[in-house]
């Protein structure tokens, strides 16, 4: 997967594949454009919404994996690396980190992940 890197005062994204909406600030998550594949929001790391079989493997197998090898759950930084790692090169990361303004810390990192292949249908 590739990484986009955001850091926006807001929520807002768009599907770059079907230039639909993904998530609104004050609306919420559109989790059932075709090209969404998955959300992580740092407050819940542990409980994504998933909307690909094979990631949600990945992910349980990820998790189980991480918390036997160190003996707790993973952070931002594992997560991810996990993201990164998948084998979906058409796949792309929207990690937005919000801050109120550039003065405060950090109010959230959000996670997600578009198919980019997919086509919009008419």
């Amino acid at each position: 997967m590739q990484l986009l890197d955001l850091k926006l005062k807001h929520s807002n994204l768009y599907s770059l594949a079907t230039g639909e909406p993904i998530q609104m600030e004050n609306e919420g998550l559109f989790d059932t454009d075709p090209s969404f594949k998955g959300f992580w929001h740092h407050e819940n790391l542990l409980d994504p919404i998933l909307n690909d079989a094979d990631l949600e493997t990945a992910w349980e197998d990820f998790l189980n994996e991480y918390e036997t090898q160190y003996q707790d759950t993973p952070n931002d930084e594992s997560i991810e690396k996990f993201l990164m790692a998948y084998p979906e090169p058409n796949w792309v990361i929207y990690k937005n980190t919000s801050r109120v303004d550039e003065s405060r810390l950090v109010t959230s990192v959000i996670w997600t992940v578009v198919d980019l292949n997919v086509v919009k249908e008419d």
